[in-house]
């Protein structure tokens, strides 16, 4: 999925989440390899489930952001926060020719498509077509929240070009790393210190994304989460995670295919705890996305917590 704001060039990756501002730009090499990264944490309350709180607060952290990092005027590409993001599964007429579904789209808004917010920035990936219809994975986001990033990011004389979804981005260095068989069907569950994104991907393409907000988030400083407890929203997730599979297997796909993997990702300091409880739980294998991938031409491992960045780099390299 890509929200496209203008031309492609060179591109500079950031990830805005609640309490963080993640960063790589990437060496054009293979395996993927940044030249830089590095985080700015957000204090509490500038950001909330994606949108912008303290406008003027923000725009000071970018600008410390760009000059630590060097990226003034530069092309950049982001990651929509996961909160922002809406995604349904969607069918639209056979007749349609390609290029006249998002026209359809926005026209059936309000009437057959109902969405959280008025005036959404919206694209699609098509899934199957049919005689009779299309199905197409509809993504939107909030057109005003968007143009807030946007405006902010030019502000800091940075240049906007594209923005893009976490799981997407992780799928599609899963699937440059670690794809051995593409017709399996696999979970990407980025699992942060605040939040869960659940998707499911069957024969290379999205079928299901859901965003999970974990119950300590609303009562704790999110500066300070070693002094709640972080355990009990893992396991209230785990059975979130059930209800989804079980969405999936027998709601979407009628009892005729099922996962073969879950794929974990994300900042969480207890995420190796999760790990282990997916496998107590389910019979699925689950595997932590770790792939070793180095600082450039330097023996640095780069920390799982930035592959969402990394994925969103191979859209240029």
């Amino acid at each position: 999925m890509l929200f496209q704001l203008n031309r492609k060039k060179r591109l500079a990756n950031l990830e805005i989440k609640d309490h963080v501002i993640r960063f790589t730009e990437m060496k054009n090499s293979m395996p993927p390899k940044p030249e830089k990264y590095g985080e700015i944490v957000i204090p509490e309350g500038v950001l909330k489930n994606g949108e912008i709180q303290d406008q003027l607060t923000f725009q000071l952290l970018m600008e410390q952001a760009v000059q630590e990092w060097g990226i003034k005027r530069k092309a950049i590409q982001f990651l929509v926060p996961d909160q922002l993001i809406v995604v349904r599964k969607l069918q639209v007429p056979a007749y349609l020719p390609y290029e006249e579904i998002k026209g359809y789209l926005y026209i059936e808004l309000g009437n057959t498509i109902h969405l959280p917010f008025e005036d959404p920035i919206l694209d699609f990936t098509v899934l199957r077509l049919k005689e009779e219809y299309h199905e197409i994975l509809l993504f939107a986001a909030p057109e005003n929240v968007m143009n807030e990033y946007k405006n902010i990011f030019e502000s800091c004389s940075l240049h906007p070009l594209t923005a893009d979804i976490s799981s997407l981005s992780l799928f599609r260095l899963y699937q440059l790393m670690d794809n051995e068989d593409e017709e399996e069907n696999v979970m990407i569950l980025k699992l942060d210190q605040f939040g869960a994104n659940i998707g499911i991907y069957q024969n290379g393409l999205p079928l299901f994304i859901q965003n999970e907000i974990l119950s300590h988030y609303e009562e704790s400083d999110h500066l300070q989460t070693n002094q709640f407890n972080l355990v009990e929203p893992l396991d209230e997730l785990i059975e979130s995670i059930g209800r989804v599979i079980h969405f999936y297997k027998y709601n979407m796909m009628g009892g005729t295919a099922d996962l073969h993997k879950i794929i974990l990702s994300g900042d969480h300091s207890l995420i190796e705890l999760a790990r282990k409880k997916l496998e107590s739980q389910y019979t699925y294998e689950v595997v932590e996305m770790d792939y070793g991938i180095e600082k450039g031409n330097e023996d640095e491992k780069i920390p799982m917590k930035y592959y969402a960045c990394i994925g969103l780099g191979l859209k240029e390299v």
